[in-house]
């Protein structure tokens, strides 16, 4: 490629003249930006709300008779509590592998109906293994919830 070639291939920057369009660039991005926090915004908020109470639910439950319903003896409420962050942590580094090969936003509405399926198991769940069983599928599945969370608003600009 000649020297003369190279020149007029960069030559393509804007200039001073065009602050105008660079305005208008400048506001056509911001609108997008919002609308973009408008439409993204409101629905991690609620996932994250409803995160957050599924991680309080157990011990709101055991006030309200929860280990006599489902006959729990011993340490059974405890290993309820406790195995459910095993799986939480294992599944935290393949969640995050699969959310950035397939996109996040793809990844984080398989994990909530996932997640929302799990729990309607456990609302379901009559005997330890029942609940025992969901809780440990519902952490690996959670788990997906705060990789994809961060890896979805990195593109996000404020």
């Amino acid at each position: 490629m000649a020297d003369s070639d190279r020149g007029e291939k960069q030559s393509g920057t804007v200039s001073v003249d065009d602050n105008r369009s660079l305005e208008n660039y400048i506001a056509a991005e911001k609108r997008l930006v919002r609308k973009t926090d408008l439409l993204m915004m409101p629905g991690l908020a609620l996932a994250y709300f409803t995160h957050t109470l599924d991680r309080a639910n157990l011990g709101n439950a055991k006030t309200d008779d929860f280990e006599k319903d489902l006959g729990l003896v011993g340490d059974q409420f405890s290993l309820l509590l406790v195995l459910f962050y095993v799986p939480y942590a294992l599944f935290n580094i393949p969640w995050s592998i699969l959310a950035k090969k397939y996109n996040s936003a793809r990844v984080i509405p398989l994990a909530i109906l996932s997640w929302g399926a799990c729990t309607m198991g456990a609302a379901a769940a009559k005997n330890f293994a029942g609940i025992m069983t969901t809780r440990i599928i519902m952490g690996a599945v959670e788990a997906a919830w705060y990789v994809g969370d961060i890896l979805l608003e990195q593109f996000m600009e404020y």
